[in-house]
């Protein structure tokens, strides 16, 4: 039978390895921001992307193509190159991308995960709802040729 010292002292043991492993997993981060959530038909909107972690660390981020986002009628215009900034111990990266879509809805920009070396989920940014809206088209009025301004 276990005395009560050896008790305490696993149950020390079993917290200090709890609070470990989830100050690990609060040490990354993942952050995804619109600059806007309702846009025209075709208009362009960005994609702000950074994440946040210990230096020296080894993680991976799913790159961000057309063939991600096909599926959800989102169309991938650019991304810009990764941008890192220290700040003492920890490191930020981000990255831009520019987005838009060509029909009237609802879209979702998914979320992004960021993995350890072995695909175990280290932090994921939230997915970003955004609208486009077509434009108003005022049907009573009659056709005219398109001239150049005066």
């Amino acid at each position: 039978m276990l005395s009560m010292k050896m008790k305490r002292f696993l149950g020390l043991i079993t917290l200090l390895f709890i609070t470990c492993t989830l100050s690990q997993a609060q040490e990354y981060q993942a952050k995804a921001v619109l600059d806007s959530n309702r846009i025209l038909i075709g208009d362009q909107i960005h994609v702000d992307f950074t994440v946040t972690a210990p230096q020296n660390a080894t993680f991976i981020v799913p790159t961000v193509t057309q063939e991600v986002l096909g599926a959800s009628g989102i169309d991938l215009v650019s991304g810009s190159a990764t941008d890192t900034t220290i700040n003492g111990q920890m490191v930020s990266y981000h990255q831009q991308w520019t987005i838009t879509a060509f029909d009237s809805g609802a879209y979702v920009f998914p979320s992004i995960p960021v993995l350890s070396a072995d695909s175990q989920l280290l932090a994921q940014s939230q997915p970003l709802p955004f609208f486009v809206n077509t434009v108003a088209v005022d049907t009573t009025a009659a056709i005219r040729d398109i001239t150049l301004p005066s």
